[in-house]
């Protein structure tokens, strides 16, 4: 497994692992939600083998403070690569001297969530109403101690 520079039609080479709801049904844009991801921080593509697996990246939103995302494969869900963008995310936290680093997720997604509490966040809260599709979002963050 190796990353690779993001670019935003990565996103349509990494099958959403929510197969039963499109990104058209969710409003979703991918190269325009990609090409914005990739002007507010860095992004990388997770690759296995010729394989796109997961993108991710960081968006700051101030000094100190940014929003992760990243959208997984089935494939990308694999102890090998979750733990590839763990390391990743801290690298990140690191490398940029960020106090907090937030990210929502579907408060319907269950395993979304666990996925964000393993990777060291905790949960602030629920977002009524939040994102493009105008559904429950749920904070999680992490803040240096």
């Amino acid at each position: 497994m190796r990353f690779i520079p993001f670019e935003p039609e990565h996103l349509l080479w990494v099958s959403d692992i929510h197969g039963n709801v499109s990104d058209e049904q969710r409003g979703w844009d991918l190269l325009k939600l990609g090409s914005v991801c990739k002007a507010k921080g860095p992004c990388l593509t997770l690759m296995d083998e010729q394989q796109a697996i997961a993108c991710g990246g960081i968006a700051f939103l101030f000094p100190q403070t940014a929003e992760i995302w990243v959208r997984l494969s089935l494939k990308g869900r694999g102890p090998h690569a979750v733990m590839e963008l763990k390391k990743q995310m801290y690298r990140w936290i690191e490398e940029h001297h960020l106090d907090r680093l937030q990210a929502t997720a579907q408060a319907r997604w269950k395993q979304d969530c666990d996925f964000l509490e393993w990777l060291g966040m905790e949960r602030e809260g629920v977002m009524r109403k939040f994102g493009p599709n105008g559904l429950d979002q749920v904070m999680y963050a992490w803040v240096r101690p």
